[in-house]
């Protein structure tokens, strides 16, 4: 395993007792504003779906999946029945599966951005929706829009206080 991502589990596993009160609230905020673009049915990725903060505003008709690099993170997400224990750089599902895909917060921590995006745009359909968030201040920021932009066609861009958050669709 690489260093970075060793680091970043430990983190997260380390923490995760205490997740809800550090994040969830700052991740709810994020949803809240894209929550006009969720899905009413489909499949939705939850690529790095931490204590599960996304599970509260998706319609029962979605079929949603939880991914979280955290084992000790995923034991506090109900989403009980489609939880997975993954890393972004090796998505464990098929090509042009999934309809929707959500990551807050989450690409500014993997050590190879642009594995992470390829394995995004492999898994996400075409006309297919990524809704992203990044630190707007991170070193890998400029890095992270230009791989998205080339990729994806750009629906919306918000700034937040931290955080960029980028609504984007396949090309």
């Amino acid at each position: 395993m690489d260093e970075k991502i060793f680091k970043t589990l430990n983190y997260y596993d380390g923490i995760a007792k205490g997740y809800k009160e550090l994040y969830h609230n700052e991740q709810k905020q994020k949803i809240l504003h894209i929550i006009s673009y969720l899905p009413k049915n489909g499949r939705i990725l939850d690529l790095g779906s931490g204590d599960g903060v996304f599970n509260e505003f998706v319609s029962s008709k979605v079929d949603l999946i939880s991914v979280d690099l955290s084992f000790e993170l995923l034991k506090l997400n109900n989403n009980f029945n489609n939880r997975i224990n993954a890393s972004i750089l090796k998505l464990p599902f098929k090509s042009n599966y999934f309809e929707f895909i959500v990551s807050f917060s989450v690409l500014q921590d993997l050590p190879d951005v642009e594995t992470g995006v390829c394995e995004i745009y492999r898994v996400l359909k075409k006309d297919g929706i990524l809704i992203v968030s990044f630190l707007h201040m991170s070193l890998k920021s400029q890095n992270l829009l230009n791989l998205i932009e080339e990729r994806f066609e750009l629906i919306e861009k918000i700034k937040e206080e931290k955080d960029w958050i980028l609504v984007v669709k396949k090309k």
